[in-house]
């Protein structure tokens, strides 16, 4: 194997092939809700690493371990399930599997990137499966939506060679319930479920940040896109989440004109699809924030992956620490960076990356 070289992108190389690895890492979160313990770094607990094999989702099963989906380059291992303490208990090949979800049953729903759903019990055997009929091209997520049923999201391209977005509501059979198409401009990247049944759809209008928000029945309640800069500088967003007072973080980058190159932006959005503030980290040139959840405490732990590092903020945003992960940048297959973190039952928060 030749030494380890950095680029934009780092990978361990040989003679013959490139070998991604997945690490995992589960960071204790400060418990208290105050300012002054989250003030201070969070240490790792652990740290896993799996070989050839990059994730894309992590959820924390029913019984206190993690479930990993992704892609694996040995054709041999796309599902991965850990104990509590991240030790290896089975491991399984579905092809290329873009997100996970774990049912009311404790099964678990695969979303593939060939459009097959499948649902396995708890220890990976198939129970049953379905393939959406049509337009199935370019999925990027699937989650189950407060119904039972499945959301699944997706970027596409015509017959006229237009590019469009595409959203679909499915049962597990894959029986169309409606199917929403976006076009003019716009491009999806996360839905996730609302504390009021519906859902919210994040992405991109043109070069704009872009938030939806529908009922459970698929009915548009606000669309809504944020503006910065010249209208030829670009902005993406990566993550959403919605947060306790009902409204909404988005993360993601954009272009910073006095930086010349992108740049990680966050835009806090109230329950009604109004901005409440806007934050570019116009500190860190060519990065992004890829992944983001809310803490305790009311502020937000980011992965910014191409300093493969976490940041901790307060409540409006700024910066109160960033912690290392000692690992190179992050990388994915795709063309917009992948990060999993989620938050655990125990107060603390899990990370899973390539590089």
């Amino acid at each position: 194997m030749q030494s380890l070289k950095y680029y934009t992108s780092v990978y361990f190389r040989s003679s013959k092939k490139i070998f991604p690895f997945l690490v995992l890492l589960l960071v204790l979160s400060a418990l208290s809700s105050s300012f002054s313990a989250a003030s201070e770094p969070v240490s790792f607990e652990w740290k896993k690493v799996f070989q050839n094999f990059q994730a894309n989702s992590v959820i924390q099963t029913a019984d206190g371990g993690y479930m990993l989906a992704g892609y694996s380059l040995s054709s041999q291992t796309s599902l991965i399930k850990t104990d509590s303490l991240g030790n290896l208990q089975w491991q399984k090949s579905f092809g290329n599997i873009l997100s996970i979800a774990q049912d009311s049953n404790s099964n678990y729903v695969l979303f593939c990137e060939n459009g097959d759903i499948v649902k396995t019990d708890t220890e990976g055997n198939i129970l049953d499966s379905s393939t959406l009929k049509k337009n199935t091209e370019g999925i990027i997520q699937g989650i189950i939506a407060k119904d039972k049923k499945y959301l699944v999201l997706g970027n596409s391209v015509n017959e006229w060679s237009e590019a469009y977005a595409w959203l679909k509501k499915v049962d597990d059979q894959g029986n169309v319930f409606w199917d929403k198409n976006f076009t003019g401009g716009f491009h999806v990247s996360s839905v996730v479920n609302t504390i009021d049944n519906g859902f919210a759809l994040a992405g991109n209008w043109k070069n704009n940040f872009w938030l939806a928000k529908f009922d459970s029945n698929g009915n548009q309640q606000w669309s809504q896109n944020y503006a910065y800069g010249n209208p030829l500088d670009t902005h993406f967003t990566y993550s959403i989440t919605q947060t306790k007072d009902a409204g909404f973080i988005l993360a993601g980058t954009g272009d910073w004109q006095t930086n010349r190159g992108m740049i990680p932006w966050l835009i806090k959005i109230n329950y009604q699809g109004h901005e409440q503030w806007s934050l570019p980290y116009s500190q860190y040139s060519d990065d992004s924030f890829s992944s983001i959840v809310q803490t305790a405490d009311e502020g937000y732990f980011i992965v910014k992956p191409n300093s493969a590092s976490l940041i901790r903020t307060d409540s409006s945003g700024s910066e109160v620490w960033q912690l290392p992960f000692d690992i190179s940048p992050i990388i994915s297959r795709l063309n917009s960076p992948i990060s999993c973190l989620i938050s655990t039952r125990d107060g603390g928060h899990v990370f899973a990356g390539s590089t």
